[in-house]
């Protein structure tokens, strides 16, 4: 046969089995095939031994990836059956979720669909969260019968775990993961004894299922020893490995650090611009050791603005599908849980040979806008590079400058690029609220923390001229090349954010008129529908006095989440058509996959297979899921510290303000911006959502109440939810239900209220 035949032959077996509404056996496929292909060419096409021993290995492959599945003697296209492949996710009510995705292109726009199967947990055949699994779905409906047919791909290979010992069956681990609850994981006892274990050491177990009757039995194969829990400094990263966050790297990651060099060498400077002569710094925070990118800038003869962006080319020491890239995908982004990081590349590459430390030359690329008065980008180059950082600035001494005209004599020979980089700031921003992205008013809280690392307090984070200058010029980089990449037609993981939730929207302004504000300028419609509708909400909502910044959180929970497709539907909190993240690939995986399409498409670097629009679609989904689970890291080990330290203060008074409600009590934010929980009996309670007040029975309370409340000790909150039965012996009532008190919270007691701070200003 001749190799012409042989371009779309794949395809070709495809569509001859999907065709067809029996199962095919191989020789028919083969034989079905031909006879396509001969028509297809309007001539008589045989099969060589060579063209055969091709086509065995494609139907090999789509027998492998389950996409043609064996009934009776033969194969059928698995959308011709009752079966489904996809991911399996437990669920909180105990069930779980088969979740199956599918994308194709049609008209140039990338089609993605998703279904979701729901199990019952009778009808897990014994798969765990995280599994590829094949699922059976007959009938219709309430009436259709769901189960797991077979696990294809079983992603239990390591535990984290408390080390646990049973009179019964000895030591074993209980793990960490929440989702994973279920297992029983055996350790031998000689691991226990070689590796100077005891209870309540905590480990990292590589694990096989055994060949038992249970499908949750595990066997530890290999044990490494972490800390004791009673050890100090153990309760950051043991809850982010709650959520599947872990802190580990491969042996063949490490081998991958030794073999990367420790400084550019001349052979990576072949083809790429040299702009280490160029006035170039990098912002950043003073303690900040993983730095990204560095700017330049200046002003042309046609008096348009050139900025130079230059990004880490992290692409260049991590090549895919290598085993540091394999960890970094795992993990899809540093976590910053409390004042640790969790990083996504290990430091010896984040903080050394891939950041653009001062004063050394490092790989970039970058990113060359000639931006015009008005803040348009007029033209723009993309080009690997060569830099070298002449200084790392700080926020705070920047801000200094910019504000106060106070220079740092090391900052000196910068000032009047940093006033032109300001000057140009000022613009883009403007431009982009005009055009309708949207400022909430309201800043993250960060926390305090002493010498010893110990949190001793938290407030909002500011962001003065040179934390916004940063962000502008990271914004405007990362727009131009997502809309290079679209004009061109090339692939693109975009940053995409869809329109707020209207119903959370419509409660907001609900919620507004319940306090005393009557918004009537716009309904909830109206805002959802266009961006600059919504900053009118916004600014409305920033001037609601004490209420602001609870009102503003409340605003930006109605927004949709970010995430990353290859389906553009833009970025409506930015207002922006075209937005992708390139301006971080030390700390987001879908920056270093922008980095890798650039160079397959616009730099012209061959990297072996070209990222598709179908590895963009699960490179998507499980990035945008890590940034879920990184997101859920940093609340809980906020709200552990938060029970942390007032726990220190057991018996004392603050002030605070209702920030939530609901049927179960109050979520109360201190002043200190600490939080917690004010808890009730459960008899006699009453919550109205339509006036959102809540009611004990002698008292009702609304958002934005200003109470006087006393920090309880947790275990004291267990007996409010119980009967006077089951308190009669607290000793050992407290030993029965200790496990039930969430040491991640803090719970108060109301004393009083603030009445003169309750007064609310009438608009």
């Amino acid at each position: 046969m001749k190799n012409k035949y042989l371009v779309d032959i794949e395809e070709d077996i495809l569509k001859v089995v999907k065709k067809s509404k029996r199962a095919l056996t191989r020789d028919e496929i083969i034989e079905k095939t031909r006879n396509r292909v001969s028509k297809k060419y309007d001539e008589e096409v045989s099969f060589s031994k060579e063209s055969l021993i091709a086509i065995n290995n494609i139907i090999d492959d789509y027998i492998a990836s389950y996409d043609f599945l064996e009934v009776g003697k033969g194969y059928k296209y698995i959308k011709n059956t009752s079966f489904h492949k996809g991911t399996f996710n437990l669920l909180r009510n105990g069930n779980g979720v088969v979740t199956e995705d599918t994308s194709y292109i049609k008209d140039g726009e990338v089609i993605s669909q998703k279904e979701d199967y729901i199990v019952r947990s009778e009808y897990f055949n014994g798969a765990h969260d995280g599994d590829f699994v094949l699922v059976d779905v007959t009938g219709d409906g309430k009436n259709a019968s769901i189960k797991i047919y077979k696990i294809l791909d079983n992603k239990i290979d390591t535990i984290y775990g408390e080390v646990y010992r049973d009179r019964n069956y000895g030591y074993y681990v209980k793990p960490v993961n929440k989702k994973y609850k279920d297992l029983f994981v055996s350790l031998d006892s000689e691991m226990v004894l070689s590796n100077k274990i005891v209870e309540g050491s905590r480990v990292k177990a590589k694990v096989n299922h055994t060949d038992t009757d249970s499908a949750d039995y595990y066997r530890v194969t290999s044990v490494e020893k972490l800390k004791h829990k009673d050890e100090p400094g153990v309760d950051i990263f043991w809850e982010a490995l709650k959520y599947g966050m872990d802190n580990d790297f491969s042996d063949d990651s490490w081998r991958q650090v030794d073999w990367t060099p420790a400084e550019v060498l001349p052979s990576d400077r072949i083809g790429r611009s040299d702009f280490t002569d160029m006035e170039t710094f990098t912002i950043d925070g003073v303690n900040t050791k993983d730095m990204d990118d560095a700017i330049s800038c200046c002003r042309l003869n046609n008096g348009n603005f050139m900025l130079r962006v230059h990004i880490a080319d992290v692409s260049h020491y991590i090549s895919k599908n290598s085993p540091l890239d394999i960890d970094a995908y795992r993990k899809s982004t540093s976590t910053y849980a409390g004042n640790k990081v969790i990083p996504m590349l290990p430091h010896e590459l984040s903080n050394g040979i891939c950041s653009l430390n001062p004063n050394v030359d490092r790989l970039a690329v970058t990113c060359s806008m000639e931006i015009d008065n008005k803040g348009n980008v007029c033209n723009y180059t993309i080009v690997n590079s060569v830099i070298n950082s002449d200084l790392k600035m700080s926020y705070d001494k920047v801000n200094d400058i910019l504000k106060n005209n106070n220079i740092d004599p090391e900052y000196k020979e910068f000032t009047k690029t940093l006033n032109l980089m300001n000057q140009l700031a000022l613009i883009l921003r403007k431009k982009r609220i005009k055009e309708g992205s949207i400022e909430f008013g309201v800043g993250d809280k960060e926390e305090v923390y002493d010498e010893d690392g110990m949190m001793i307090g938290a407030r909002e984070r500011v962001n003065d001229y040179a934390e916004n200058l940063i962000e502008e010029f990271m914004v405007i980089a990362n727009e131009t090349v997502d809309r290079h990449l679209s004009r061109y037609g090339y692939p693109c993981l975009h940053r995409v954010h869809g329109s707020p939730n209207e119903e959370k929207v419509n409660d907001l302004i609900k919620l507004l008129n319940i306090v005393g504000f009557s918004f009537n300028m716009l309904d909830a419609n109206d805002c959802v529908s266009n961006p600059k509708y919504m900053q009118q909400l916004a600014n409305y909502v920033a001037s609601t006095g004490n209420l602001s910044d609870i009102l503003s959180s409340r605003l930006i929970r109605s927004m949709a989440k970010a995430k990353y497709s290859p389906n553009n539907i833009g970025h409506y909190g930015l207002g922006k058509d075209y937005y992708c993240h390139f301006t971080s690939p030390i700390r987001r995986y879908p920056d270093l996959v922008i980095h890798r399409i650039l160079k397959e498409t616009t730099l012209g670097e061959k990297h072996g297979k070209k990222t598709t629009v179908s590895d963009l679609l699960e490179i998507g989904n499980h990035t945008s899921k890590k940034e879920r689970d990184a997101a859920d890291v940093e609340r809980a080990v906020f709200d552990k510290n938060c029970a942390s330290y007032l726990q220190d203060y057991v018996g004392e008074e603050f002030v605070g303000s209702v920030i939530e409600m609901s049927d179960k009590g109050l979520r109360i934010r201190l002043d200190n911006f600490m939080e917690g929980n004010v808890r009730f009996k459960d008899k006699n309670t009453y919550f109205d959502d339509y006036t959102y007040t809540f009611s004990d029975g002698d008292e009702s309370y609304h958002f934005g109440d200003r109470l006087i409340l006393e920090v309880l000790e947790n275990s004291d909150v267990l007996p409010l939810h119980h009967s006077e039965e089951d308190r009669e012996d607290y000793e050992k009532y407290l030993r029965e239900h200790l496990d039930k008190i969430d040491n991640r919270n803090t719970y108060f007691k109301i004393k009083g209220r603030v009445e003169e701070d309750n007064k609310v200003l009438k608009k």
